[in-house]
């Protein structure tokens, strides 16, 4: 992809790797769910004012992306998205509006939350969790869960797991 496709902001510096002059908003097909929580943030006219109620119908749009799209929009998709709604003066907004799209995308497929060996709340979840973790290492399995589950942890983890009567 040559420096001419890459996005270009208003000062003429390229912006991210997402292409807006080959996307057009005719050829983004956003699923119905997806469709109206785009639509219930971009059709207010405050939709770009960075107001505490314009925030959260955006962060929904992203989360039900994050959620319901496989694959997700690209950002130059949704920039082309914004653009078709709002018009060519929107171009300038809409380039913020895809990096904090793809910093809430990337924060919504972060893996491995809730993470069981922090949070400790259920022992079998951290068992498993420590043992994929731990490469099946026994003795180091056995000592760790030791330390967070006390000297029992096998009882416990045993009537957790239905194996024996708590």
């Amino acid at each position: 992809m040559g420096a001419d496709a890459l996005a270009r902001d208003p000062a003429g510096g390229v912006r991210g790797a997402y292409e807006i002059d080959r996307t057009t908003a005719a050829e983004v097909k956003l699923s119905p769910v997806v469709g109206r929580y785009f639509e219930v943030w971009i059709c207010h006219d405050s939709w770009d004012s960075h107001h505490a109620l314009d925030n959260e119908r955006f962060y929904r749009f992203v989360k039900a992306v994050a959620r319901y799209s496989r694959p997700a929009p690209s950002s130059g998709d949704i920039h082309a998205l914004i653009v078709s709604r709002r018009g060519r003066r929107a171009r300038r907004i809409a380039y913020r509006f895809v990096e904090l799209y793809e910093t809430l995308l990337a924060y919504e497929k972060t893996r491995g939350f809730p993470d069981a060996l922090i949070e400790r709340t259920d022992i079998v979840k951290y068992h498993l969790e420590l043992s994929v973790r731990g490469g099946g290492n026994a003795r180091r399995i056995a000592r760790v869960m030791s330390d967070a589950w006390g000297n029992d942890w096998q009882t416990k983890l045993d009537a957790a797991s239905g194996l024996t009567r708590p």
